[in-house]
């Protein structure tokens, strides 16, 4: 029986991962956009003062995002995104102001399905990394 795998598995199988359906570039452009977004927030910007070379952290969560949305690394490394996170004492809200900056970036800068994809993958990470950041 030659045709015996359901049809959704060979759709599945030539689908391209999310960072490739979304680019490089685009997801650099959402970096920006996003990062743009945070540093100016009421609640959220001090936590961003430390940064001093935008362009290097922005190319590294580039890199981190292209990852997490499926692709492979420039180079081995190690994001350890929780160490770097658990110093900032972020609250519970934070998390949500964050994702909240995300989420309005996404819709602004990629289609529907594409923001809605990234949307889900960032409440994955934040689900990963939040209780260790918190101390729970």
């Amino acid at each position: 029986m030659a045709n015996s795998v359901p049809p959704d598995y060979r759709a599945m199988a030539r689908v391209k991962p999310l960072c490739e359906q979304i680019g490089r570039q685009r997801i650099a452009a959402v970096v920006h956009a996003f990062y743009d977004r945070l540093r100016v927030h009421p609640e959220l910007e001090h936590f961003f003062s430390v940064i001093h070379d935008w362009p290097a952290h922005e190319e590294l969560i580039v890199e981190y995002w292209w990852v997490v949305l499926g692709g492979d690394a420039m180079e081995e490394r190690e994001f350890a995104m929780a160490d770097k996170h658990r110093a900032l004492n972020l609250a519970e809200s934070d998390f949500d102001l964050w994702l909240d900056c995300l989420r309005e970036t996404l819709v602004e800068q990629l289609e529907p399905h594409l923001a809605a994809q990234w949307e889900k993958h960032a409440k994955q990470v934040i689900d990963f990394i939040k209780p260790s950041i918190l101390g729970r």
